[in-house]
C-alpha cells in the first residue's frame, strides 16, 4: 500500500507542469492543445452517428424531439468549444474541456432519466438498466486526447457521481430489488451488488486511460529532457562524449581531481582587427572561426571549457581521463595542429573574399587540475580550475613574445616528443611562476 501512494505521488510530480523544463512544458502545452482541437473534431463525428441513431431509435414524435433537443444541446456546446480554441488561451481552453465533460454527462445521464420515467413512470428501475449508460464511455474516451491525467480522473469522479446519483435516487424512489438473475434481466427488478458494481469497468478503463496518459507525458518528459541535456553538453563536449553523458543522469557526478590538459588559443591582433568591422561582419566572423576551431577540438576527442572573447580554451581527458597513459595530452597537441590546418582554410576564403589572413596563438599545458560543475543556483557550468590553467595560459600568451604559433610545455613535451616535430625554445619567465618555463615550439 506504501509503494502504491509512493508512485502515484511520483507520478503527480512528474505530470506537474511546473516541474518541467521550458522546453517540455512548451511541447506539453502545444500537444495539449493539439490533444483538444482534435477530440473537438471527433465531437462532430460523434455528433453525426448521434444523429443517425436519432433517427433510427425514435418511434414516436415525442422521442424524436427529445432525441433532437439532447443533439442540438450537444452540437452547441461543441460549437461554443470549437470557438473557444480558437483563441488558443490554454487557460480558457482547459476551463470549458472540463465544463464540456460535465455537459455530457448531464446529457447522457438526463436522457437516460427522461426514458425511464417515460417507460415507467413507477420504477426507477429502467434508468439503471437503460443500455445508453455505455455512451458514458465516449466523453471519457475523448479526455486521453488531451495529454492531461487530471481530465481523465475527472471524467471518472462525474460518472460515478452521476451515477451514484442515480442509483441513491432510484433506491429512494422504492426501485424494488432482487438476487434472481432472470427475473433481474427480463423483469423490471434491479439486483443491488451488480448496479453497485456496474461502473467497474468504467473504472479500469479510466484507470487504463489515465495511465496510458501519464506513459506519453513521462516519454515527452524524458525525451524533452534528454534533448535538453544533449544540446547542453553539445557545447561543450564532443559527439561521442555528449551521448555517453546522457545515458546517465549524473554522468558528470561531483568534483574530481584529475590529470588534464589544457589548450589555450587566442587571435593576434584581434582588438585592431575589429575595429574595422561592423557589428554583423564581426559576428559573422566569430561564428564562423568558433566553428571550425570547434570542429578541430571535438574531432579530437577535446571539450570546449569555455569562449572568452576571440580566445579558446579547451581541455582532454574531461569529463573521463583516458585509460591511456598520455593519450589526452596526445589528442590535444593533435588539436592544435588541426586548428593551425582549419585556420589554413579559413585563410585561403579570406583570401579568396579579398581579406587580410588571421593569425592565432596555441599554448597547451597539462598537469593535475579539479574538474566539476560549479558557478551560481542559475547558471552552473563544467570547467577546469588549478595552476596548470594559468600555465597554459601564460603558454600561449608567449607565443606573441617569441613570434611563433604554437608553443607546448616540457611536461606536454614529454608525452608527444615521439609524434610531433618541435623546436626548443629557450628558458621565459612568465608571471606566478619562480622558476622560467621551458616551451617548444610544435613545427608539425
Amino acid at each position: 500500500m506504501l509503494s502504491f501512494v509512493v508512485s502515484l505521488s511520483r507520478m503527480r510530480a512528474e505530470m506537474d507542469h511546473k516541474s518541467m523544463t521550458p522546453e517540455v512544458r512548451a511541447i506539453l502545452d502545444v500537444e495539449e492543445a493539439n490533444g483538444a482541437r482534435v477530440g473537438n473534431r471527433f465531437r462532430y463525428g460523434l455528433g453525426i452517428l448521434i444523429g443517425i441513431s436519432v433517427f433510427v431509435n425514435a418511434k414516436t414524435p415525442e422521442q424524436f424531439i427529445a432525441n433532437s433537443t439532447a443533439l442540438a444541446i450537444y452540437m452547441g456546446v461543441t460549437i461554443v468549444h470549437t470557438l473557444v480554441l480558437r483563441h488558443k488561451s490554454r487557460r480558457s481552453t482547459i476551463a470549458f474541456n472540463y465544463l464540456t465533460l460535465i455537459m455530457d454527462f448531464i446529457l447522457i445521464c438526463g436522457l437516460m432519466t427522461y426514458y425511464s420515467f417515460r417507460a415507467s413512470p413507477e420504477n426507477f428501475a429502467h434508468a439503471i438498466k437503460n443500455p445508453i449508460i455505455t455512451y458514458l464511455m465516449m466523453p471519457m474516451a475523448l479526455t486521453v486526447l488531451q495529454f492531461r491525467a487530471k481530465i481523465v480522473f475527472a471524467s471518472l469522479f462525474l460518472l460515478l457521481l452521476f451515477y451514484g446519483a442515480m442509483l441513491a435516487f432510484g433506491l429512494y424512489w422504492g426501485m424494488p430489488l432482487t438476487s434472481d438473475w432472470k427475473d433481474y434481466v427480463l423483469g423490471p427488478t434491479v439486483i443491488l451488488s451488480e448496479a453497485i458494481t456496474k461502473p467497474l469497468p468504467f473504472l479500469a478503463m479510466a484507470c487504463i486511460l489515465g495511465y496510458s496518459t501519464y506513459r506519453a507525458v513521462f516519454m515527452v518528459r524524458r525525451i524533452g529532457d534528454l534533448e535538453t541535456r544533449r544540446a547542453s553538453l553539445a557545447r561543450f563536449f564532443s559527439p561521442d562524449v555528449v551521448e555517453e553523458l546522457s545515458a546517465g543522469e549524473s554522468a558528470l557526478g561531483p568534483g574530481v581531481r584529475q590529470k588534464v590538459a589544457i589548450l589555450f588559443s587566442d587571435i593576434r591582433n584581434f582588438t585592431k582587427m575589429s575595429e574595422g568591422m561592423d557589428p554583423g561582419e564581426l559576428a559573422a566572423f566569430l561564428t564562423d572561426f568558433r566553428n571550425r576551431m570547434t570542429h578541430a577540438i571535438f574531432e579530437c576527442g577535446g571539450t570546449l571549457d569555455k569562449f572568452v572573447g576571440d580566445a579558446i580554451m579547451a581541455t582532454f581527458g574531461t569529463p573521463r581521463p583516458s585509460s591511456v597513459p598520455g593519450l589526452d595530452t596526445r589528442n590535444a597537441v593533435k588539436a592544435g595542429i588541426a586548428m593551425m590546418e582549419a585556420l589554413k582554410e579559413l585563410n585561403a576564403d579570406r583570401a579568396a573574399a579579398g581579406d587580410p589572413p588571421v593569425d592565432i596563438g596555441i599554448g597547451i599545458h597539462t598537469g593535475d587540475v579539479f574538474c566539476g560543475t560549479i558557478g551560481s543556483e542559475g547558471r552552473m557550468e563544467y570547467t577546469v580550475i588549478g595552476d596548470p590553467v594559468n600555465t597554459a595560459s601564460r603558454i600561449e600568451s608567449l607565443c606573441k613574445f617569441l613570434k611563433t604559433n604554437f608553443l607546448i610545455s616540457q611536461a606536454v613535451y614529454d608525452e608527444v616528443a615521439d609524434i610531433v616535430q618541435t623546436e626548443k625554445m629557450p628558458r621565459v619567465r612568465v608571471k606566478g611562476k619562480e622558476l622560467p618555463l621551458q616551451v617548444y615550439r610544435v613545427i608539425s
